[in-house]
């Protein structure tokens, strides 16, 4: 079966696979992480090469994002975030990009907020616990679907078992773990006896096995096409016309694109960035 295109619309195929039933079995959920790998162009089995760019060539915008008080204490509580029954057409998926989440984490955090924009977009569970629960199942079953993970995981694994899986699929070592319990493949006890390693060897804040960060590049390239313009040193940007015309700070449109060439650095009249920088590509 094909999925909706629509030029003029990006988020057909979202609109056309979205459930409108108020209650969804996590089977359905486990069908439509399937359905979606499909409407993006992906097998259903196997490792997801890049999520960032499965999710790019649908029209969906990946953008890193950055609060207020970066430097302070009180950063973004949340990893990322969407708006999944938004109206608009252009839809946007933002993630915490300070560099305080490895590759592993970003993965999984795009296709959480990607599980937002399919499963809630024509419904609202009676739960912000339950909203979460069913994104959270969503994301699993997107980076390896419940027929891999059942070849994959098995109950005995120990924690460093996990290691080369985590290399293989770009999943962390917490979020397989959570992926085996959820299917069945450990029980309870189990489950909490692997959190508990977890935590006593310090993974819980930074497991090994760093997986590669991917880098968005839509917005960047829609920015670059409606304000670029060519000069001796390639497209370059008119950053104060750019602000003006999109009511922005340029810092901040800077920040969202993971980067922007202005032309004011070649004149040294360059506008202000903020000084950290997005997660930056390690592999």
């Amino acid at each position: 079966m094909s999925c909706a295109e629509d030029e003029k619309n990006p988020a057909a195929w979202i609109d056309e696979i979205a459930p409108h039933e108020q209650s969804l079995s996590e089977e359905k959920i486990e069908r439509l992480a399937i359905r979606t790998r499909e409407c993006l162009g992906l097998k259903p089995d196997g490792a997801v090469p890049n999520v960032t760019r499965a999710i790019e060539r649908a029209g969906i915008i990946v953008s890193p994002m950055r609060s207020l008080n970066m430097r302070g204490g009180a950063n973004l509580t949340s990893e990322g975030v969407t708006a999944p029954s938004s109206q608009w057409h252009a839809m946007c998926i933002g993630y915490l990009g300070n560099g305080a989440l490895g590759g592993d984490r970003l993965r999984f955090t795009k296709a959480h907020e990607l599980g937002h924009l399919i499963l809630h977009r024509y419904r609202k569970p009676d739960s912000p616990q339950l909203v979460e629960r069913e994104a959270h199942i969503f994301a699993g079953a997107f980076l390896i679907s419940q027929l891999d993970a059942r070849l994959v995981l098995k109950s005995n694994l120990s924690l460093r078992d996990f290691l080369p899986i985590k290399a293989g699929w770009g999943i962390s070592i917490a979020a397989l773990i959570s992926r085996s319990h959820n299917l069945g493949i450990i029980d309870r006890q189990r489950y909490t006896s692997l959190n508990i390693q977890l935590s006593g060897k310090g993974w819980k804040k930074q497991e090994p096995v760093p997986v590669g960060i991917e880098n968005p590049l839509l917005l960047k390239q829609m920015i670059t096409s409606a304000y670029g313009f060519k000069t001796d040193q390639g497209l370059k940007i008119d950053s104060i016309g750019l602000a003006s015309e999109l009511g922005a700070p340029f810092r901040y449109l800077d920040y969202w694109s993971d980067g922007l060439d202005d032309e004011g650095m070649h004149w040294g009249i360059a506008a202000n960035r903020f000084e950290q920088r997005p997660n930056r590509m390690i592999a």
